[in-house]
């Protein structure tokens, strides 16, 4: 309940509870004939009135700026030149590859591509381990290899080839995925019609699933975050960096009848990542 501009929990015995305190703060309620004191809300009501005032503030925030190079603290965005950005406010997954510690590392070190190759190139040169990994197409390496005549280092230059398609279909997929919990229609921008297709079914199927999982839910795609309270640590970090918060982005917000909140974040992989006779769904 909102008295006065100020949310009011009464418990769970409403009846009780409401007539108590409307006699105890009976001379702070306000009376105004043109607009009212108290509001009721349910809960969904609430959780959305709270995340619409998160959404609206983080939006009023944001500013557009040209895709840094390298080395920036920025992420997000759909366009390749432009990105949305907060001002002081970092991406997570642009934090732990960035972000000093008290120690001067990162929590993340950045990818060594020279040790990848060499590494990779030993691995697919052995038999026993060539055997058993699979090109992009799906394909045995070793059999792969035989086939075409190629060598190790050719593989591992159509696995870096396939990196930007695999980029670029998560992207496709998340917009397919927020189109389809908002209740509006995909639109196919690069994929081919099958993958475009499987893709809005596996999507929709999903929904339908989580509308069992938790009836009279609430859906809140491509949420956008940002953090409010800190620990002394991650402040130190940010402070360093002349920054004051982290952001990120949820994939899937679903909140139940009871205005308990459940996180989904999705995936794209060339293979199923369910265990053998378990629910894809599920995973």
């Amino acid at each position: 309940m909102t008295l006065n501009g100020k949310q009011v929990d009464l418990g769970e015995g409403l009846d009780t509870n409401l007539d108590s305190f409307l006699l105890n703060n009976l001379d702070q309620i306000l009376v105004d004939k043109n607009k009212g004191t108290v509001k009721f809300l349910s809960v969904s009501e609430e959780i959305k009135e709270k995340i619409d005032n998160i959404t609206a503030d983080i939006t009023s925030n944001q500013i557009i700026i040209d895709k840094p190079n390298h080395g920036a603290p920025f992420e997000g965005g759909e366009d390749l030149d432009k990105i949305k950005v907060i001002p002081g406010s970092i991406g997570t997954t642009r934090a732990i590859t960035t972000l000093n510690l008290h120690n001067g590392d990162v929590c993340v070190s950045p990818m060594d591509m020279a040790e990848y190759k060499r590494t990779t190139i030993a691995e697919l040169n052995d038999p026993n381990i060539s055997s058993s990994k699979t090109t992009p197409t799906g394909l045995k390496v070793e059999e792969f290899m035989q086939k075409k005549g190629v060598s190790a280092e050719n593989v591992l230059d159509m696995e870096e080839a396939s990196w930007p398609k695999l980029t670029e279909l998560g992207t496709e997929v998340h917009s397919i995925m927020e189109k389809v919990f908002k209740g509006e229609a995909p639109v196919n921008k690069t994929l081919p019609d099958n993958v475009f297709n499987s893709v809005v079914e596996q999507a929709t199927k999903f929904k339908k699933h989580l509308m069992t999982l938790y009836p009279e839910c609430t859906f809140y795609p491509e949420l956008a975050i940002k953090s409010k309270n800190l620990s002394s640590i991650a402040q130190t970090i940010l402070e360093g960096a002349h920054l004051d918060s982290f952001n990120g982005i949820i994939d899937l917000l679903v909140v139940d009848k009871f205005g308990k909140g459940h996180i989904y974040d999705y995936k794209v992989s060339r293979k199923s990542i369910a265990p053998e006779g378990e629910n894809t769904l599920e995973w």
